[in-house]
């Protein structure tokens, strides 16, 4: 069981570093954030279909309860289609504009927004120790911000944005697995299914008669954007089994371990300049995020009934 975790933590590390890289490259060449984000909910959907038809990852139920369940959920996959496809396409955004390292610096705000979403939208009350270690990240954010050389508002209000509609997609879609009779990977699959639908008019008007020129002209563009599909799907899946197989606070830490990661690598990888205070920042940011799942822990003592889909 070892040697799996390890494996499935790897392939979590290198898959997250792999969409990023990809995205960031897509987007610099091709600036289509619509366009990228509608292949990959198209892979998420091919692959979902596959893990239902050929694991046992999803245990099929009688057929006319499915329906039932299907068209009960209608209400709960339409806001958590819009929340996928805000936090799809605020990520594209925002890397077009600033590095990958400071995005995720971003993503650190995530339990503010936990705290504030989850509040309004379940009524979920906060432990004090939870509510503290939202002190740290707010300073640590504010200071990367300030002394970010690359910054740029766009790109800093896309990544909060993003954060936002990610945590409302999570804090959503954890009460629609303890309300609804239903799985990760089923609500995965329905939520991409309407999101792709949704997106396509947009994706028409805004980037589809563009994209055909960009096709025409290099095929480079869509093995990539097939690799970063595919990376991507890797993302999620290893997240999903890594969770089943982990406490929660070993998933934690793993998981703000892969924020260190993708941040570190990405510095390395495209020499983006950074100061000693933005450092400092980045770091007192991502202790703020283990400390809040550390408090999470320890209000709940069990592990999470739902996959949190990072990016």
């Amino acid at each position: 069981m070892a040697v799996k975790i390890i494996c499935t933590v790897l392939l979590w590390f290198l898959s997250s570093w792999l969409t990023n890289a990809t995205n960031k490259y897509l987007l610099k060449e091709h600036p289509f954030p619509l366009t990228l984000t509608e292949i990959q909910f198209i892979i998420i959907i091919l692959y979902c279909f596959l893990l239902r038809k050929y694991t046992n990852f999803v245990r099929e139920t009688d057929s006319r309860k499915q329906l039932h369940q299907k068209l009960a959920l209608l209400k709960t996959v339409v806001p958590l289609s819009f929340a996928h496809i805000g936090t799809r396409v605020f990520h594209q955004i925002a890397l077009q504009y600033i590095p990958i390292s400071f995005a995720h610096t971003i993503k650190s705000t995530g339990p503010i927004f936990t705290v504030m979403v989850s509040r309004f939208i379940t009524g979920e009350q906060h432990s004090r120790e939870s509510l503290m270690s939202l002190i740290p990240i707010i300073f640590g954010v504010s200071m990367a911000s300030l002394t970010e050389i690359s910054f740029n508002l766009i790109g800093f209000i896309s990544a909060l944005l993003g954060t936002l509609t990610l945590t409302w997609l999570n804090v959503g879609t954890k009460n629609a697995l303890e309300t609804k009779r239903i799985n990760q990977v089923e609500l995965l699959l329905y939520t991409d299914i309407v999101a792709a639908i949704i997106l396509i008019p947009f994706w028409l008007h805004l980037e589809g008669f563009g994209l055909v020129t960009v096709a025409l002209q290099s095929g480079t563009y869509s093995l990539i954007a097939l690799l970063n599909s595919i990376c991507y799907f890797g993302q999620v899946l290893s997240a999903f089994i890594l969770l089943g197989w982990v406490s929660t606070l070993t998933y934690s830490v793993i998981s703000v371990s892969k924020r260190v990661f993708v941040i570190t690598a990405s510095i390395l990888y495209f020499g983006n300049a950074v100061t000693i205070t933005n450092v400092v920042g980045t770091t007192l940011a991502i202790s703020g995020v283990f400390y809040y799942s550390y408090a999470k822990v320890r209000e709940t003592n069990k592990s999470p009934s739902y996959v949190k889909i990072d990016v």
